[in-house]
């Protein structure tokens, strides 16, 4: 058989995908070169090849008359600059600019400014797309990070009244690529800046200043979040800003707004993490009201606010409550977005766990495949796919279904390393897994390793209290191999490191 090349442009592999079709539907299906599945799978994939790439291709054509237009315009702003600077030299050189007509050495800097402010005008916006690019596509948020100080710096410099709000601007986006580097202290620093510039640009009661009080209480969400246990003293100064902004929008917003649903939903979730559930749950409510009020039953903000409904319902146990209102998000997921995307996988999860947590293992299990092989198909093996996988273990152990667990378990182990995050919280949990694991196949050896690696790996973050456990976990298993006096041992490490 000659050798044929693959593909190598997007037409051509339009092109092969069109043929394969066709041929599938001439042919019997024992005389086809490719299964089933993939002719299947070629058949639905390839509308959406075909739309993707007519839509590269006009992209790519806008794109490149864009950019020579632009740099057309760029190339002439700088000719008129060059000569203009050009020109004022040599009459400087000449002496034909006199002391009277040139100014002082003051208006002379003044002069030299405003130069600086005409590149300043043609190259700022560049700057703000190449941020957008690093922080959007290339995940490089160092480098976004230190284009942003280069507009603060700039705007800075160019300082008047009429650059306050760029300013402010600015320095939320530092603050937010700040947060996404978990670098919390540095974005406090950024969402303050931001906010004090706000204050003088709009006044203390101006509507718009609620959004940069929102920012500095996401910092100390953020914060409180983070730790193991929560951080209520962050936690609490996340609440007294929220609790401003929701006085704030309700005196001068109609009820029925979006902005008050997100004070009510942020909230929320604050009032969930200090233990506060009944009000946790009355604002989720209030949220979702003034959501379905406003955009009816198939909105995106609607099927958000039905998935926090349902996970304050399942943290009290309300697994019917739950179940509904997870259900109902599914459902606008998949009618708004389809079935491959974050949020319907996010939701399958949800759902996995609510059916987990009311003892319903198999359709637990069902869910719990769903979200898998949506993420498989449209994300990347990260650690969003090794939460999952961790889920769908602990789904099999609570099933009796060991050996699945086992399998699935060093699955998630195996990604971690690759991964290099064998040293985090998920990592963590994964070992005391692997412990309860090894204890049920009564594989005594690989249970006490794996609480040890738990315990010393809880011990490397500083969390006293889940390495406690892991110890006490151990003592159980020696307790159930006979090993009484290890027991022992375990049992009074684990109440050393309690409070």
């Amino acid at each position: 058989m000659p050798y044929r090349r693959l593909p190598n442009t997007d037409q051509a592999r339009v092109r092969a995908l069109k043929a394969a079709v066709e041929k599938g539907e001439m042919y019997n299906v024992r005389d086809l070169a490719i299964t089933l599945k993939t002719l299947f799978e070629a058949r639905n994939f390839l509308h959406r090849f075909e739309a993707a790439q007519i839509y590269y291709t006009q992209c790519y054509d806008n794109q490149s008359r864009a950019s020579r237009k632009h740099q057309m315009n760029v190339k002439t702003a700088r000719l008129y600059i060059s000569h203009f600077i050009q020109v004022l030299n040599l009459a400087v050189l000449r002496d034909e600019i006199k002391e009277q007509i040139m100014g002082s050495m003051a208006e002379k800097a003044e002069m030299a400014v405003m130069l600086q402010w005409a590149y300043w005008q043609m190259f700022r916006n560049d700057v703000i797309r190449l941020t957008n690019i690093c922080i959007s596509y290339l995940n490089d948020l160092d480098a976004a990070y230190e284009l942003v100080e280069f507009l603060i710096r700039m705007c800075d410099q160019m300082a008047d009244g009429d650059t306050s709000e760029e300013r402010c601007s600015f320095h939320n986006l530092a603050g937010m690529i700040c947060i996404r580097k978990k670098e919390y202290i540095q974005a406090l620093k950024e969402y303050r800046e931001g906010l004090s510039l706000a204050v003088h640009a709009y006044g203390e009661d101006d509507l718009k200043i609620t959004s940069y009080l929102c920012n500095i209480a996401d910092v100390y969400h953020s914060i409180g979040e983070s730790q193991d246990p929560v951080d209520k003293n962050a936690l609490e100064k996340a609440k007294l800003i929220l609790e401003k902004v929701l006085k704030m929008r309700k005196s001068i917003l109609p009820d029925m707004h979006d902005d008050i649903a997100v004070a009510y939903d942020n909230l929320a979730g604050i009032y969930r993490l200090l233990g506060e559930e009944e009000l946790a749950k009355e604002y989720r409510l209030k949220s979702q009201d003034i959501y379905v009020s406003l955009k009816g039953e198939n909105d995106i903000d609607v099927a958000i606010a039905y998935h926090n409904y349902a996970l304050e319902c399942r943290m009290e146990q309300d697994f019917d409550q739950a179940r509904e209102y997870a259900k109902k998000a599914l459902t606008i997921y998949q009618h708004i977005l389809g079935d491959e995307n974050t949020h319907t996988q996010e939701e399958y999860h949800s759902l996995a766990e609510i059916e987990m947590y009311s003892g319903n293992y198999p359709k637990a299990t069902e869910y719990m495949r769903h979200a898998i092989d949506i993420y498989q198909k449209i994300g990347d093996r990260d650690m969003t796919l090794a939460e999952l996988l961790n889920s769908q273990a602990s789904i099999y152990l609570r099933a009796n279904q060991p050996d699945l667990s086992l399998n699935t378990a060093l699955e998630c182990i195996s990604l971690l390393e690759t991964l290099k995050q064998t040293d985090s919280k998920l990592a963590a949990t994964m070992y005391d897994n692997l412990g309860k694991v090894y204890l049920v196949l009564n594989d005594e050896k690989l249970s006490e390793h794996y609480y040890l690696k738990g315990a010393e790996t809880w011990h490397n973050m500083d969390n006293l209290e889940k390495e406690a456990a892991s110890y006490s976990y151990l003592a159980a298993a020696y307790n159930t191999f006979n090993r009484f006096k290890d027991a022992a041992v375990a049992l009074e490490k684990s109440l050393a490191l309690l409070p």
